[in-house]
This record gives structure tokens, C-alpha cells and sequence, in this order.
């Protein structure tokens, strides 16, 4: 197969926060080139000049190399943040990464010591004073983040009348007040789900993991200020994306491996949506996605079971700016890209 690139071709690499560094090709081999890239020569995968996430340039010469190549093959988006790295550019804040262990004995001024954003969990209940310590924190900084695991779940409610942002509840518990702030949550553990738009009456962005077993559409479906809604690796029930129609606001939905989901019907209804994600469902079919023309970016991942006739109309969605297709060989994806006015794939969801 002729492969969109070759030695010698540059491109500009993408460092994760908007900007670029000039890279060259230096060597090609099966499914991985070499890159010479800020001072430094890296083994990577294929797969973003391939699918054209790299655009390159042709006819660019090969810089004399005086450094050996990396022995590890890297997958592109890990080539970035290493390259990013190596020049000193932040790919992001360090509150979003680091996560913050609360245990009894920490004090007033090591909480205060944390930054912007700092994510705080726990597993096992923390003591009263140790707990008040942390509400005081929380209470005096409203960017700060929860996660609470396991039996540390059932003192969420400590924090009720907190303003803070985003919670994870890790663990089961059960709620009976309102949190009235929280605006991004996520349900990676059983949860009566029923009440969730009175007791989370502002949550703009819902996450439901694996560990919370099941969703309950028409409960998520009365949360009408949802704008991002992910589901993955839980069951729904027989529901099908029908129950979300009356999400209006609903702007960005993934729905990853909900293996009982055979039907995108509804889709078209949610006429506000631009960001799709589907992975790896066992769909009957994928009909309804061209109704779908507001869609700007589209990600059709693990799909192996469509050929290129049955999404040919992606070329012809008028809004489309970004997609991703991985619907299984890379002959058929090549394929796509190469028809396609979009290229550049989409943010992480």
C-alpha cells in the first residue's frame, strides 16, 4: 500500500497546547518511522501520518543526525508530550494531573499549600477534624475537586453546601440533599440514579464509569442543563438514545462499549449535538448519522464491522470539521481520510 509519507517529508508536530514544532522523517519501517524532532531522534507509530494528523510537507530535506534513535516505539500522542517536555512547553496544568492523598494528620497549612484546581481523594473516612479541615479548604476554594472511593463516598454529604465544581463518587452511597454547585460529575460506583437531577440540579458535564454498573437514560434525560454526557463500559437497560431527547442543550455525547446498545435511534433529535463519540458498539446500523448535520466533530472508533459504502456519507456532512474513523483495516481508513476535507483529529473527549 502506497503510505501518504516519506523519507524526508516534514510536518509540524503538535505539542498539546496549541502550538507546533517542526519534525522531519528520517527513516520508514513497518508500521513506525523515525522522527528527528527538537534536538532528538524518536521511533513512532504511523498512525497519525497515516490517518493525516500529521499533515506533511514534501521535499524537505533530512538533517544530519548525530544522536542515536530511541529503541522503544512511542504512539503519537505520547511523542507529543515527550516533546513538549524536552522544550519546557506545559501540555497542562499540574493541578489537573497531580491527585492529592487526604489522610488524618494533614494540616491547615499543607492544605492552603495546594494549588489551583487540586484534585483531593480518599478511600478511607477521614477522622471529624481532619474532614473539617478539608471542608474549609474546599469551602475557601471553589476550583478545588473530590473523589471519594470506596467507604470515604458515604461523607460526601459533609460537602453539600459547599460550592465546589466537580465530584467523583467512587464508592456507593446514597444522597438526600441537593449539591447545588457541582457542575461536572462523575458516578463510577452504584448509585440510585432516579433523583439525580434534584440532587445535582446543575451538573453541566455527566460521566458514568464502569464501576456504577448500569445508567438510567430518562434520569439523565431530566438533567436539562447537560451539555457533555459519557457513557462507558455500563449498562443500559434495553434504553436507547431516544430517552435523551430531551436533553436541548446537549452539545457532546461518547458512548463507548455499551455492548446491548444495537440502535442509535433518537440521534437525530438532539438537534444541539456537535461532538459525537461511538466505540466499539455492536450497532445494527449507522443509518441515522447522516440526519445528524450538525455534527462538527465525529469519532467512529473499534467500528469493524462497517466498510466504506456504509459511511461514505461523511464526506457530505456539512459542518464536519474533525473526525477520527478507525472502522477496522487500514486500507479502509486511509481510504477515508484521503477523500475527506477534515483531517485533524479531535480533542479527547
Amino acid at each position: 500500500m502506497k503510505l501518504p509519507y516519506h523519507v524526508g517529508d516534514s510536518f509540524e508536530l503538535p505539542l498539546g497546547n496549541g502550538e507546533s514544532t517542526p519534525a522531519t522523517i528520517v527513516a520508514c519501517h513497518h508500521h513506525f518511522v523515525d522522527i528527528a524532532v527538537a534536538d532528538r531522534q524518536l521511533r513512532v507509530f504511523d498512525d497519525a501520518l497515516v490517518l493525516h494528523r500529521w499533515q506533511v510537507q514534501r521535499g524537505e530535506a533530512v538533517p544530519r543526525l548525530r544522536f542515536a534513535t530511541l529503541g522503544m516505539t512511542m504512539s503519537p500522542a505520547r511523542t507529543e508530550r515527550t516533546v513538549a517536555a524536552s522544550l519546557g512547553v506545559g501540555t497542562f496544568d499540574d493541578a489537573t494531573r497531580a491527585v492529592y492523598e487526604m489522610h488524618d494528620g494533614i494540616t491547615d497549612a499543607y492544605l492552603g499549600s495546594l494549588p489551583s484546581g487540586a484534585l483531593l481523594a480518599w478511600t478511607i473516612p477521614l477522622a471529624d477534624a481532619t474532614l473539617e479541615r478539608v471542608r474549609s479548604r474546599v469551602a475557601s476554594r471553589p476550583d478545588t475537586r473530590l473523589r471519594l472511593h470506596d467507604a470515604a463516598a458515604l461523607q460526601v454529604s459533609v460537602f453539600a453546601n459547599v460550592a465546589f465544581q466537580e465530584l467523583t463518587l467512587a464508592g456507593p452511597c446514597s444522597l438526600d440533599v441537593p449539591f447545588a454547585h457541582v457542575r461536572e460529575l462523575t458516578l463510577d460506583a452504584p448509585f440510585a440514579q432516579a433523583a439525580l437531577a434534584e440532587i445535582f440540579p446543575a451538573v453541566t458535564t455527566l460521566r458514568v464509569a464502569a464501576g456504577a454498573k448500569r445508567v438510567d437514560l430518562h434520569a439523565v434525560a431530566r438533567m436539562r442543563h447537560l451539555e457533555h454526557l459519557d457513557l462507558s463500559h455500563v449498562s443500559a437497560a434495553g434504553e436507547t438514545l431516544e430517552s435523551l431527547a430531551p436533553l436541548r442543550s446537549l452539545r457532546a455525547l461518547r458512548v463507548a462499549r455499551l455492548d446491548e446498545m444495537r440502535s442509535l435511534r433518537g440521534l437525530d433529535a438532539l438537534a444541539g449535538l456537535d461532538t459525537l463519540s461511538l466505540e466499539h458498539l455492536y450497532l445494527d446500523t449507522v443509518a441515522l448519522l447522516p440526519q445528524c448535520t450538525s455534527l462538527e466533530q465525529l469519532g467512529l472508533y473499534g467500528m469493524w464491522q462497517l466498510t466504506i459504502d456504509d459511511v461514505a456519507w461523511l464526506h457530505e456532512l456539512p459542518r464536519l470539521v474533525r473526525a477520527e474513523i478507525d472502522i477496522g483495516g487500514r486500507r479502509k481508513n486511509l481510504e477515508l481520510y484521503r477523500r475527506a476535507r477534515w483531517a485533524y483529529p479531535w480533542p479527547t473527549f
